[in-house]
């Protein structure tokens, strides 16, 4: 059930591409993060899970932004033109804690660009692998997934497991989502 042939060479093409950003990691973007996750913060980064999430937030234009509220395709990912596109997962390796108030150094890279078809028909995922250093140090390294695909029935939702995974638990409601959403600086639909 695939449409008409799409340009995976091309969109290929980008994997190796390269962006490198500096930010002064600052302990108000931090705690504002920490109160939209739901969690007290304070003043470092050890105890707030995802802390590097409260930095280095895109900062497009209106003009910037495509239909999917996120960043237009085509700059640092490359330009898919499957209209739908989801943060699909992460896996994270912490090598030590960031610290607030001095610069930390963030090199994102597109790490691979793959295609399948299904019963949904075409995907193509994009890894994009993250590293963030300070003083010289590399603090973590996060490989981040998205997932195109076309417009189509929605997705399933998850089946929830039968048993909870261990430590906190917190289930936000509508406003917590919205918080988080504008902590993270998250223009996406689905948010």
């Amino acid at each position: 059930m695939t449409g008409p042939a799409l340009p995976i060479d091309e969109w290929r093409g980008a994997t190796g591409r390269q962006i490198a950003q500096r930010e002064m990691l600052d302990i108000i973007a931090l705690q504002r993060f920490a109160s939209a996750a739901g969690l007290d913060c304070d003043g470092g980064s050890q105890n707030v899970p995802l802390a590097h999430w409260a930095f280095f937030l895109p900062c497009p234009s209106d003009a910037q932004i495509g239909p999917d509220g996120h960043p237009q395709r085509g700059e640092f990912l490359p330009a898919i033109t499957l209209p739908r596109r989801m943060f699909a997962a992460s896996s994270m390796i912490f090598e030590s804690p960031i610290e607030t108030g001095i610069e930390g150094e963030l090199t994102s890279t597109i790490a691979d660009v793959s295609h399948k078809s299904g019963r949904s028909g075409d995907l193509v995922f994009v890894e994009v692998e993250k590293r963030l250093s300070q003083k010289g140090r590399l603090r973590l390294t996060e490989r981040q997934t998205y997932v195109y695909r076309a417009a189509g029935d929605p997705l399933r939702l998850p089946e929830p497991t039968a048993s909870l995974p261990e430590g906190r638990r917190w289930t936000p409601n509508e406003a917590n989502l919205f918080r988080f959403s504008a902590a993270t600086f998250n223009g996406h639909r689905i948010h």
